[in-house]
């Protein structure tokens, strides 16, 4: 069979990491100090003026849930509702929020702190760092709490991953080859 090389491929295409992300995610709720290990909120389908109904996968809820249970689960409406916190709100049924105090940037922030959205500087050229949504309107932070907004190549990934891995020592990552 014929071999075909795509390692150009892990540092220059974009992906949308979806609730892969849900770990970094809740960590700024915890460096914002908005949320703390074992705190319970309620998932339920969420409503903000003028957007539509954003519920978490089951389309149900599951009800009062602890921070580690959200991410077992893959609760959308607690990652929706911690950022909600890191905006400076607390949810209610058909609120507006506005973003004032760089809730985007504190995200963000945190993210690159895992790899994301930066470069990881592996040993391959033309490395891209992804694509950095430029709409930064309320609704969307919640899209972006749960890895539906930004996107990111497959090395950060792989870096993200390698971080949580490691407990929070990013490392840098190199390409073997071999012969």
């Amino acid at each position: 069979g014929k071999v075909y090389d795509y390692s150009s491929y892990l540092v220059t295409s974009s992906i949308t990491m979806g609730s892969v992300i849900k770990g970094a995610s809740i960590s700024v709720g915890y460096k914002e100090g908005v949320i703390d290990i074992g705190t319970v909120l309620k998932d339920e389908c969420v409503k903000l003026n003028n957007t539509p109904v954003k519920c978490s996968w089951n389309r149900i809820g599951f009800g009062n849930i602890n921070d580690i249970n959200a991410l077992r689960l893959s609760s959308n409406v607690y990652q929706f509702k911690t950022a909600l916190k890191v905006a400076g709100y607390d949810y209610y049924y058909n609120m507006s929020f506005s973003l004032n105090n760089n809730a985007f940037s504190k995200y963000r922030n945190m993210f690159n702190s895992y790899g994301l959205g930066i470069k990881t500087g592996i040993d391959l050229p033309n490395e891209s760092i992804g694509i950095k949504g430029s709409n930064d309107t309320p609704g969307l932070l919640l899209d972006f709490s749960i890895g539906q907004y930004d996107t990111y190549t497959p090395m950060q990934l792989i870096q993200y991953i390698n971080t949580i891995a490691n407990n929070g020592n990013r490392l840098k990552l190199y390409l073997l080859k071999d012969e």
